[in-house]
């Protein structure tokens, strides 16, 4: 597994980091991905989702009602997702006008995590943003962490990459 620390850019629009951009770029090579959480961010469009109505995103609904969606139409045909939902109450607040609407509730990350892994073709990958690095979905391995640090007493940001080794399906 690969692992670097770098300068980065903390906003809550996480595509305007160029270390994401870099991932992104990296493992995507422009194949085909999703973003349930895209705010304004267009690189997975037209499969973009957020629940906010007021941002750049294809779609607006709660993140699990749209993977389930996508799962209906194009269950593992992505080739590359970015799982970035609001990280604390207080990005979600800044984001959203409301409480963390998917970390108050650990289930249902944990449904929208699992679906997501279900959306991913094998050996696609998914770039995950948060403040942990924690196991999703049991066809993934780990193949690239990227601290973004900002300085002062800023919380480090942790863009863990994650690559689908099998379909789970297959062996149920």
């Amino acid at each position: 597994m690969k692992f670097s620390r770098k300068p980065g850019v903390q906003t809550k629009d996480t595509h305007e980091d160029k270390i994401l951009k870099r991932l992104f770029q990296r493992y995507s090579k422009g194949a085909k991905g999703i973003d349930p959480f895209a705010r304004n961010c267009e690189w997975c469009r037209p499969f973009t989702n957020d629940i906010n109505p007021d941002t750049k995103a294809h779609t607006h609904l709660d993140a699990e009602e749209f993977i389930d969606a996508a799962l209906i139409v194009e269950r593992g045909n992505f080739q590359i997702a970015i799982l970035d939902p609001p990280f604390s109450d207080r990005q979600s607040g800044e984001s959203y006008g409301t409480p963390n609407l998917y970390a108050s509730d650990s289930a249902k990350m944990q449904r929208i995590s699992k679906k997501l892994g279900d959306c991913i073709t094998d050996g696609g990958f998914i770039i995950k943003a948060g403040y942990n690095s924690n196991k999703f979905h049991d066809a993934f391995e780990l193949v690239e962490i990227v601290l973004a640090t900002y300085g002062g007493c800023m919380n480090d940001t942790i863009f863990s990459v994650w690559r689908k080794t099998s379909s789970l399906e297959r062996w149920l």
